[in-house]
């Protein structure tokens, strides 16, 4: 009776007598995983890029299992236009603060660390693209019903991840040229 006690306090405390710690057998680990691990990682970016994609373009062409997505929104009737206009100037917000990171920033003056650079335009971003997105998910709720989230959701994602897929060559042709 005091023996399974005993082996019990030891279990809750953590202590064993003949095994090795967890900390040490995987610092070892991550050490040996180093450039395999950044290989793994990039491939599973593009992998989930591609995902996102692929469900965007399920969503723009199968829309509400009648009409492609682009049809519902241009010929519905229940389409409250109001917050379509609206969730799409927002979204045109949030891609005018993209071209002026990615493009003006790091294209045209090299430079790299866009938080020092411009701390306000990562949050407006951010708040532009998910106000836009309630707001289509508002206009399109009357024809969708509840897959308008769903589909508004990854249509977005399919849109903010496809510069993964772009050729990194593509934004360095100007610095290059600059140098």
């Amino acid at each position: 009776m005091g023996n399974k006690k005993g082996s019990a306090h030891q279990a809750q405390n953590g202590s064993t007598s003949g095994l090795t710690s967890p900390n040490k057998s995987s610092k070892s680990k991550q050490k040996a995983k180093g450039p395999e691990r950044s290989w793994k990682r990039r491939v599973w970016t593009k992998l989930e890029a591609s995902l996102w994609i692929i469900g965007a373009a399920f969503f723009l062409y199968r829309g509400d299992g009648i009409y492609n997505l682009p049809d519902v929104i241009r010929l519905d009737d229940n389409v409250d236009r109001r917050w379509l206009y609206t969730g799409t100037v927002f979204l045109a917000l949030h891609f005018l603060v993209f071209l002026y990171l990615r493009l003006w920033l790091q294209w045209y003056r090299g430079i790299e660390d866009w938080v020092k650079a411009a701390p306000v335009a990562i949050p407006l971003s951010i708040a532009c693209l998910l106000s836009g997105g309630i707001m289509l998910a508002v206009a399109l709720w009357v024809p969708l019903g509840y897959v308008s989230p769903v589909a508004v959701a990854v249509c977005l994602m399919g849109a903010v991840v496809s510069p993964h897929l772009l050729p990194s060559w593509l934004f360095f042709i100007g610095r290059r040229a600059k140098q």
